[in-house]
């Protein structure tokens, strides 16, 4: 009786058989014990090719990270295999929706249309021999609009603007590409302090006892290396560690516009008059004003508004009204005097309301109810030769120059 393989199978893993199948019929008068001689050496034969299937397979290759739409996109890697012989086999994670992949060379193409700008991510080659297996660095690709050039990068986020000496600082902002580009950022006027990432855009440090003061004009900066945006200049103050009032945390005043406490900020930076007036409520004579360069020796701003009144227009002013829900306010400004003067009622005039109105109307020499209305105001005495501050105070208990305060003239 003759071994004759009528079906087989074997599945070989490493030096492991997992099956065999064999039919025999008789051949003439062999002995049966020639069955069991081929049966044997067939096995010894397969063990044997197992025991020496060990080799190495590696893959290799750069994939390209961007296309653009309506280009053509196509990379093969490279595979080496120490076996000879063997039939490779390619599979793929991750494959962009408008690719193909080949099995049988590991081969990535496709052309990516204006429906698939983004980025693609975590895609991932692998390749076996039956034996051995490898697999490829994961990767992405990134499809940009035509041309590359019309994608959009945006960057936001609101830094704070001041640290405490010995405290942590740290801000990043958000950043957005249209095409899924990959986006980098960069600083300009980075406190020495301070680190930088280019990747995150985060800034961050603790400044020391010894760099406390303002740095001025700090930009962050987002692009997709076609593209950029960046965030609005701001600067960064270091306050000293026992500061507790508004004045030493904010030297020269920079910054205090965004502390918490701060209701009100004007340092007339906003460009032109309209801009400075929209900030308000009411205004009147806006020909009467004007953005000079005169300011005080240690301002942190570079301009002043020049208040003009008379003729035809006897007040020239601006009004905000800061609403409900303030029991004390604290007010500071600086102000200059044209040095011949007169100056009669110019200066800084506040109060309140019941009902609140939306406009000024001080209601010069009458004395208030006491549930109606409330004011204050410091300005130059009306007498040039006698130019000292004078100090108003509207309430139901003062002293009036009418001989009536509720309303009549004196003589």
């Amino acid at each position: 009786m003759a071994a004759v393989p009528f079906a087989a199978h074997a599945d070989v893993k490493g030096t492991h058989v997992n099956q065999f199948v064999f039919c025999t019929r008789r051949q003439g008068r062999a002995p049966v014990s020639s069955f069991f001689t081929a049966m044997l050496l067939f096995c010894v034969a397969l063990f044997s090719s197992g025991a020496y299937a060990s080799g190495t397979l590696t893959i290799s290759g750069t994939p390209a990270s961007t296309v653009a739409v309506g280009s053509a996109y196509s990379f093969t890697p490279t595979v080496k295999d120490s076996l000879t012989g063997r039939t490779l086999k390619f599979n793929i994670v991750y494959k962009p929706s408008w690719a193909t992949f080949s099995s049988t060379t590991g081969k990535l193409s496709g052309t990516p249309t204006s429906a698939n700008v983004g980025k693609y991510s975590n895609i991932g080659i692998a390749v076996n021999d039956g034996i051995n297996a490898a697999v490829l660095s994961s990767f992405s690709i990134t499809v940009q609009s035509s041309g590359g050039t019309t994608s959009t990068v945006k960057i936001s986020g609101t830094p704070a603007t001041s640290v405490v000496a010995g405290s942590a600082y740290k801000f990043q902002p958000t950043a957005t590409d249209s095409a899924g580009k990959t986006v980098s950022f960069s600083v300009q006027n980075k406190p020495a302090w301070a680190t930088f990432s280019t990747v995150t855009g985060a800034l961050t440090g603790i400044p020391t006892a010894s760099q406390t003061g303002t740095y001025p004009s700090i930009v962050i900066t987002a692009s997709d290396g076609s593209t950029s945006a960046a965030l609005a200049p701001f600067s960064l103050t270091v306050t000293p560690t026992n500061a507790t009032t508004l004045a030493a945390k904010y030297p020269g005043d920079v910054g205090i516009g965004s502390d918490p406490a701060v209701v009100l900020y004007e340092n007339f930076e906003e460009g032109s008059v309209s801009a400075v007036v929209a900030r308000y409520d009411t205004s009147d004579n806006a020909a009467g004003m004007a953005l000079v360069a005169d300011h005080p020796a240690n301002s942190s701003g570079g301009h002043a508004m020049q208040l003009t009144a008379g003729g035809s227009h006897p007040a020239t002013d601006f009004y905000k009204s800061f609403g409900a829900g303030y029991d004390e306010l604290y007010f500071r400004y600086y102000v200059k005097y044209h040095g011949s003067g007169p100056w009669h009622h110019s200066g800084l005039w506040i109060g309140g309301y019941n009902p609140a109105l939306p406009y000024p109307d001080p209601k010069a020499g009458q004395r208030p109810v006491g549930n109606d209305r409330y004011s204050l105001g410091l300005e130059p005495s009306s007498d040039v030769s006698d130019s000292q501050m004078d100090f108003y105070t509207y309430w139901r208990g003062m002293h009036s120059w009418r001989s009536s305060p509720t309303g009549a003239m004196a003589g």
